[in-house]
């Protein structure tokens, strides 16, 4: 499931992780290590975490906005942490920071008890804020107290009585008080050092707490940015099994929805059945074929990392691995064409091959070569995956023969009745009939049972324009194939 970033942008990855937003640093660095999860176990209890999550927000109302505030408040206190197991002395800064962490903690305590939210056990830190507020004024600040020590309590005296007598006397007889005021600040200075030693040494035992409630605040911050993402959109809590069967209801592509909203066009849900073994599907350019096959890597892909897939209803394998080839590729270092970098990678997918099942998705292979040795590659791939319990999904434009234990798809295509209301594409209208083409396009999928030559690839030439005459070419070249 290694996408690149060209790859997470075309599939709708990209799109859908700019939009996963957790709050703390802890929750974001989960987010930058997101990948596929390391059990079947795992990723079910991830994805039924999330869903209960996104069932619950609604109920919970403004007490996620007040969860929400706390979440943003928290910082990045792990290099102080270090430093503290390394046997430093923290700053001023360093120590408020470690006091607001556990003024947070205690506040997110409470919200939670209120939210009955038990997926993750914060640990309060009472010793720490009896140590950094001895006070006990829950204040948002930070201040190294008299308290702390009767020599700073001294000083702090000293140096108060100093800077009554300098704003008292005279201006010609201040430069030598400024002279003991300088003095006294070195010693204050001094004293606040060994004092901030002495706050350090005593943090130092709390590390190991302070990193237990870190952990468990990244994951609830990250799981609560899930649930919200998940309520954004339509989601579901898909069926995930050992092996088996893959079944995508409705499903979408927001990234592609919203292209298509901009647009004024409305997204088709996908919905595809796939078997262990392999699926191959034809039909016309402007068909949609690659907009299904995004859609069903990206829901997946999603599903394995603990994220809700967007789609009424998904039943799936937990794969090994999920592969997608959509381009033709290059290795211009190796001094290789785009079939040679395509080859190479089918041959590291059919490496990576394991005990469990994979999905692997082909978005027309071998298109850069011709008809008879494209076709005949592809027929071997799907024969390859034939008897396998991994999926393979393979689109393409060539005609592969029929054989038992392949299962075949087509795009709908062009609606028949609506077809005459179409004339000879006249050049200023062409990007009105191209939208007007794709408006009447059905791009559900269904079984390809006979050996029916498609015809919406001649129908788009002839509806967008291409010279009468050369049809008649055309027709007698078919009729001469067939024959």
């Amino acid at each position: 499931m290694k996408f690149s970033p060209r790859e997470r942008q075309a599939l709708g990855l990209s799109y859908i992780l700019e939009r996963l937003s957790p709050l703390t640093p802890y929750g974001r660095e989960l987010k930058r290590e997101l990948q596929p999860l390391g059990s079947l176990e795992a990723v079910q209890g991830e994805l039924r975490r999330v869903d209960t999550v996104k069932t619950r927000l609604p109920h919970w109302g403004s007490a996620v906005d007040r969860l929400l505030e706390v979440l943003a408040e928290f910082k990045d206190i792990r290099g102080s942490l270090d430093r503290l197991d390394q046997g430093e002395v923290l700053t001023d800064l360093e120590l408020f920071e470690l006091k607001m962490c556990a003024l947070l903690l205690q506040d997110l305590g409470v919200l939670l008890d209120i939210l009955d939210w038990r997926d993750e056990e914060l640990h309060p830190l009472p010793e720490v804020l009896r140590l950094l507020d001895p006070e006990n004024t829950a204040l948002r600040t930070f201040h190294l107290y008299d308290g702390y020590s009767g020599e700073l309590a001294q000083i702090r005296k000293k140096k108060r009585m100093l800077e009554e007598e300098i704003r008292r006397c005279p201006e010609e007889e201040k430069i030598p008080l400024f002279q003991h005021r300088r003095q006294v600040v070195r010693e204050e200075e001094e004293e606040e050092y060994e004092v901030r030693a002495m706050l350090s040494a005593k943090l130092a035992p709390h590390t190991a707490r302070y990193g237990e409630n870190l952990r468990a605040l990244g994951r609830l911050d990250f799981l609560l940015a899930k649930g919200l993402l998940a309520r954004e959109g339509k989601t579901v809590l898909p069926v995930m099994e050992s092996s088996g069967m893959l079944e995508l209801q409705e499903g979408l592509n927001p990234y592609v929805s919203a292209l298509l909203a901009e647009q004024g066009k409305t997204f088709q849900p996908v919905t595809l059945t796939l078997l262990p073994g392999s699926t191959v599907v034809t039909g016309a350019n402007m068909g949609g074929k690659s907009v299904t096959l995004r859609t069903l890597v990206l829901n997946a892909t999603l599903a394995g990392w603990g994220i809700l897939p967007y789609a009424r209803d998904f039943r799936l394998p937990y794969f090994q691995a999920i592969f997608w080839v959509a381009e033709d590729l290059e290795d211009l270092e190796r001094g290789l064409s785009s079939f040679g970098g395509e080859i190479l990678r089918l041959k590291e997918i059919l490496r990576s091959l394991g005990k469990r099942p994979s999905l692997v998705v082909l978005d027309e292979p071998a298109r850069g070569t011709n008809p008879q040795e494209g076709a005949s590659l592809v027929t071997g791939l799907l024969r390859y995956f034939q008897a396998r319990e991994d999926l393979l999904l393979v689109t393409t434009h060539y005609e592969i023969p029929r054989w038992e234990g392949v299962k075949r798809l087509r795009v709908k295509g062009l609606q028949e009745a609506k077809l005459e209301t179409f004339s000879t594409g006249n050049p200023q209208e062409e990007r009105e009939l191209i939208a007007q083409i794709s408006s009447l396009m059905d791009y559900r999928l269904e079984e390809d049972e006979e050996d029916v030559p498609g015809r919406d690839a001649l129908r788009i030439a002839k509806i967008l324009g291409l010279p009468e005459e050369i049809f008649a070419d055309i027709e007698i070249n078919m009729k001469g194939n067939k024959g």
